[in-house]
């Protein structure tokens, strides 16, 4: 990294559908070490342990300097380099660089061919099998930290967005396409998720981490890889994790209903009554699966929400998710959340129906309030007396993702 270089931007295609992904997103999240520590191995195999991640260097040279690791058993001080691919420390010269002489590990986020120009006695490491959580989540959550202390006026991506659409319907179908690009990478991630762990402990993941909140989703994860799905009576208690984290909870500003601990006893009620709610959920949402196909024209969205949720079988989705599984462990926003980031992606990925038109028109969830701004600057609602949906909602997130 040098001090006057730009933040270097990858965009990803394919397993993890389009991702505009930036070098400093990666800094942050070893900085914070926001992965799994424990599990920790080097592309040779070896364990390592990040004692110190080192401090952050912002101007040239290494981006942390300093940094304390245990190799095996050996104990190494030196500097990090971090880049999206490994190729990335030959294309940016470092092997020639006397500025990277010291450095001890290189970390990139994606696996693939080893530098040509890497000393030997520099590590390697891929973080991405070790995340805490999804790589979507976690870069939505990176964007949205980005934002919420500014001005929407003067976002970048809300400055182009403005610019580009000079009606309030031009920026629907902007937002819209924006929607389908998010829609399908959370139906690709759920693809993945059953791969690997099948319907019941999907579904069982999915739920804990979206009642984490964006603060206490990596907690959560842990807590459901910990405690997996089983039959009978749930073989934990909520005290019992939530001591296990202690000192990984983000409680400061959560309001009182939203506390991890409140959301694992309404989680530990719903596993009590019906251990097997993930197979009751799949059954519910079958009843509704011959219209999961259809498509709505997105011109018309604006000013027929209501009669396409109707059309969608929106309201008795969710009348039947309050009245038999949930029972008010669970509700408004939150589980409107649920249903847009767990339940419906998974679903769509379960039974190969593309259910994007019910997930656009479906309620707003857990949303910052500097989207509603935003939403104010585009005069969407504006449109014929246009109701808030989900799919406005989506395509702002996936914008502020693609931020450079």
């Amino acid at each position: 990294m040098t001090a006057s270089s730009p933040d270097h931007v990858a965009e990803l295609e394919g397993f993890y559908g389009s991702l505009h992904i930036a070098e400093r997103f990666l800094q942050e999240v070893w900085e914070k070490q926001d992965f799994d520590g424990e599990r920790l191995r080097l592309r040779d195999g070896r364990k390592i342990s990040i004692l110190s991640p080192g401090i952050w260097n912002h101007q040239e040279g290494p981006d942390f300097r300093d940094a304390t690791l245990r190799i095996g058993d050996s104990r190494v001080i030196g500097d990090v380099e971090l880049h999206l691919y490994p190729q990335d420390w030959d294309r940016h010269a470092h092997g020639s660089d006397p500025n990277y002489e010291r450095v001890v590990l290189h970390v990139t986020l994606f696996d693939g061919p080893a530098p040509a120009t890497l000393s030997p006695q520099v590590a390697l490491l891929s973080l991405l099998p070790f995340l805490r959580s999804d790589l979507e989540g976690m870069l939505t959550h990176y964007a949205l930290r980005q934002t919420l202390a500014v001005d929407p006026r003067e976002e970048p991506w809300v400055e182009r967005l403005m610019r580009d659409c000079a009606t309030p319907e031009q920026a629907h179908l902007k937002l819209m396409q924006k929607a389908r690009i998010r829609w399908e990478l959370k139906c690709q991630f759920a693809q993945v998720r059953l791969r690997r762990y099948g319907w019941q402990q999907s579904a069982h993941q999915l739920c804990l981490e979206v009642l984490g909140y964006r603060r206490n989703r990596a907690p959560m994860h842990a807590i459901a890889l910990e405690h997996p799905l089983r039959a009978g009576q749930p073989d934990w208690e909520p005290e019992q994790v939530f001591e296990s984290r202690r000192g990984e909870w983000k409680l400061q500003g959560i309001r009182p209903a939203n506390q991890p601990f409140r959301r694992l006893c309404a989680y530990h009620g719903l596993l009590s009554e019906y251990p097997n709610w993930p197979e009751l959920l799949l059954a519910l949402l079958q009843q509704f699966e011959s219209v999961d196909g259809d498509v709505l024209e997105l011109h018309e969205v604006p000013g027929n929400v209501q009669r396409f949720r109707k059309q969608f079988g929106v309201r008795e989705i969710l009348k039947a998710l309050e009245s038999t599984l949930l029972k008010g462990r669970i509700g408004g926003s939150r589980l409107h959340t649920l249903c847009c980031d767990a339940f419906l992606p998974l679903f769509a990925a379960q039974s190969g129906q593309d259910g994007f038109s019910r997930w656009t028109v479906w309620h707003a969830g857990d949303m910052p309030a500097f989207l509603d701004q935003v939403l104010s600057l585009l005069r969407l609602q504006q449109i014929n007396g246009a109701v808030k949906c989900n799919g406005w909602m989506q395509g702002m997130l996936q914008l502020a993702i693609e931020q450079e």
